[in-house]
């Protein structure tokens, strides 16, 4: 009698599985900021933020009381 494997997938098909799902919503947000970029607007919603670097001169954000 032949026994079913436990898992039907093997970490090799996880794997590509998770390697197709990063690059199909890599694609999609590329769409979506070229769409955005060539809009009449030029600002929506959908927009990449650019985060301001942290300043050597600023203080931590949690300070520990001693």
């Amino acid at each position: 009698m032949d026994e079913r494997p436990r898992h039907p997938y093997t970490w090799l098909h996880l794997l590509v599985l998770a390697v197709v799902a990063f690059v199909l919503g890599f694609l999609i947000v590329l769409l979506l900021n070229k769409a955005s970029d060539d809009g009449a607007s030029g600002a929506s919603g959908m927009t990449s933020a650019v985060l301001p670097a942290a300043s050597a001169a600023a203080p931590p954000a949690f300070v520990v009381p001693t």
